[in-house]
């Protein structure tokens, strides 16, 4: 099971985002990470969608809530950087000081 933190999950979707829709990694910037998928700026189409949250739960591992779809943190590279940790963090088993 990979390891997974804000630097890689990050350089993944890049990846991923790259080979699903063809825009280059390494080349989000502050306004495109911000910009919403369906927007002017990424013009993806709502399936789109789906195959991303599908690539999503496959890569890390995760489960994505439908409430987090429906509260809009499912529009943007930078919200989805955020749910992903979030879930990811959700995930790691509690540690117990002595």
């Amino acid at each position: 099971m990979e390891a997974w933190n804000l630097t890689s999950v990050t350089l993944q979707m890049e990846k991923m985002m790259e080979e699903r829709f063809g825009f280059p990694a390494g080349e989000w910037s502050e306004a495109r990470r911000e910009a919403h998928f369906l927007g002017a700026s990424l013009r993806l189409q709502a399936r789109d969608l789906l195959y991303l949250y599908t690539d999503i739960e496959r890569i890390f591992g995760i489960s994505i809530p439908g409430e987090e779809i429906a509260n809009g943190t499912f529009t943007s590279f930078t919200g989805v950087i955020s749910l992903i940790m979030d879930q990811i963090k959700a995930k790691e088993p509690v540690r117990h000081g002595r």
